[in-house]
């Protein structure tokens, strides 16, 4: 099945309802969805300046821990003056040296979501800081998120 393209004028309600009616239906895969509603990954792309400001913000000296700008998918460094070269790419901020254990650099990260949000004072701060570490004990324990987290239908996990 193939959906023509909605327009770009569609108020939200109803893209999210037209959305929700082909993923219904099911007969769609996800890239054709992104086609047809005009979806694609750079949905951050708004966010690029903000993200840069950020990242600036952590490399300005006053931040002990490193923190780099990489592409979200391949972990390759973004170009110096991204988001104004290479628009395209996705970059968010790595915290911490690559070479450190995942949990050395989830609390990394953890320190860099609070040093922002007032010593994580802020109940979404500390969520994030906490997720961060978790993920990174995950990682660092040779497991797989999906292994907790299959997708429906699919195998993995213990379903405890």
């Amino acid at each position: 099945m193939t959906a023509s393209p909605a327009p770009r004028h569609t108020i939200p309600a109803q893209r999210r309802k037209d959305i929700l009616d082909a993923v219904r239906g099911g007969a769609m895969h996800v890239s054709e969805l992104a086609l047809s509603f005009g979806v694609s990954e750079g949905y951050w792309s708004p966010h690029n300046p903000w993200i840069r400001q950020f990242y600036d913000y952590f490399t300005s000296g006053w931040f002990p821990i490193k923190a780099r700008l990489v592409d979200h998918h391949d972990g390759s460094a973004c170009p110096d003056g991204w988001p104004n070269v290479s628009p395209e790419k996705g970059c968010v901020i790595e915290f911490g040296d690559p070479k450190a254990s995942h949990v050395k650099r989830s609390l990394d990260t953890a320190r860099a979501i609070c040093s922002v949000t007032g010593k994580c004072n802020n109940s979404l701060a500390w969520g994030l800081a906490t997720l961060a570490v978790a993920i990174g004990a995950l990682n660092s324990s040779g497991l797989s998120l999906s292994s907790f987290c299959p997708a429906p239908g699919g195998s993995g996990g213990s379903g405890h």
